[in-house]
């Protein structure tokens, strides 16, 4: 099929839907498959964002929701966490490893690890707060998952309904994250960078209102952000 262009681009809109037909006469007739179709200039930006991704205002937005999070932690979870020791450890931890898949590796591989320690993070807070105001329920739960550990403050009205509710909407996910995607091989083992992003604050956020109920002066501080990279060089900052 023929197509009269000229050389200085007047006809721009008119190549690219030649050019969108012909690639789906192409799809049509298994000439190309989409899955394999990539355009090579989108790939190579792609990579490039991967190396050079920056991630000071993302913790500086962790630093805005305030109490603690990854924001104010070492960026190496094996060498600092300064609340070994206590009863907040795990919760915070959890926090830590999450600063850890993101600056010193690649969030765009790490994902679903950062979806499951906020998850952790959850499971963790719900404990120490059951700990400090349901005693019995503490011992009985202590040993739970999260999707359990869910069921049963729902059960039992632990927390007001839109902690709940967001509760759930989280462990939906979390679910998909640690379960369902193991044991579909028709699925996308993958998540992508916006899903962890998005799992991290929502962690947060949710999580923080929970934290306030067990701890409220330690939540209602902003911390400073820890920069400190241990002496591993990453262009993360």
């Amino acid at each position: 099929s023929g197509l009269l262009v000229d050389t200085v681009g007047k006809n721009k809109k008119a190549i690219e839907e030649y050019i969108k037909k012909q690639l789906q006469e192409d799809i049509a007739t298994d000439q190309i498959i989409i899955k394999e179709y990539v355009d090579p200039f989108e790939k190579e930006e792609k990579e490039k964002e991967r190396q050079e991704y920056k991630t000071i205002n993302l913790w500086k937005f962790d630093q805005s929701i305030g109490g603690i999070g990854g924001y104010c932690q070492g960026c190496n979870p094996a060498l600092s966490n300064q609340y070994q020791g206590t009863e907040f450890r795990n919760a915070y931890r959890c926090l830590q490893y999450v600063r850890s898949d993101i600056d010193i590796l690649d969030v765009n591989y790490t994902a679903r690890y950062i979806i499951e320690n906020c998850g952790h993070h959850f499971e963790e807070s719900i404990k120490i707060y059951l700990k400090k105001n349901y005693k019995l329920s503490w011992i009985k739960t202590s040993k739970y998952p999260l999707g359990k550990l869910l069921n049963y403050i729902v059960d039992k009205n632990i927390f007001e309904e839109n902690i709940t509710n967001e509760l759930k909407l989280f462990v939906d996910l979390y679910n998909i994250s640690k379960h369902v995607i193991l044991s579909n091989d028709d699925l996308d083992r993958t998540f992508h960078a916006d899903d962890a992003i998005i799992c991290y604050f929502a962690c947060r956020i949710v999580g923080k209102k929970i934290l306030l109920m067990i701890d409220e002066k330690k939540e209602k501080e902003k911390y400073e952000i820890d920069w400190d990279k241990y002496g591993i060089k990453i262009n993360r900052f």
